[in-house]
């Protein structure tokens, strides 16, 4: 799943939403690298994936960007949430019928392991010129 949110506003806004090398204020996530030519930011998008893609999810960003129309993206945040866990038990129980009474045993396995989806928020952008 993918949110994504439009930029709307002039250069000064976006000046006071950015700061004044072109990253987030102190009070918002900063991205480690920023691109070395200018660049006009058409959204913020913000990633989901399934357990089973979690790894994968800053491509996924990308893909979904390039389709939005952009050039690249800045990744402000990358990591993983915890979304629940899957379990699965079983029991197998066998008997013995005997002269004086009955004998039983059961024997049980059970597995449990958390899932956690990719969670990535990017900038897409458009290079200008």
């Amino acid at each position: 799943m993918v949110r994504f949110r439009i930029y709307i506003g002039s250069w000064s806004e976006r000046k006071s939403w950015l700061g004044p090398r072109g990253d987030y204020c102190d009070s918002g996530p900063k991205p480690s690298l920023l691109p070395d030519r200018p660049y006009i930011v058409l959204g913020y998008l913000d990633a989901t994936t399934a357990p089973i893609r979690r790894r994968g999810v800053v491509a996924f960003a990308a893909r979904r960007a390039k389709e939005l129309g952009a050039d690249a993206i800045i990744v402000m945040q990358q990591g993983q949430e915890y979304a629940g866990s899957i379990s699965s038990g079983s029991a197998y129980t066998s008997g013995f019928l005997y002269n004086r009474g009955f004998t039983a045993t059961t024997t049980g396995t059970g597995f449990s392991a958390p899932l956690f989806l990719g969670k990535a928020e990017v900038l897409a952008i458009k290079w200008k010129g």
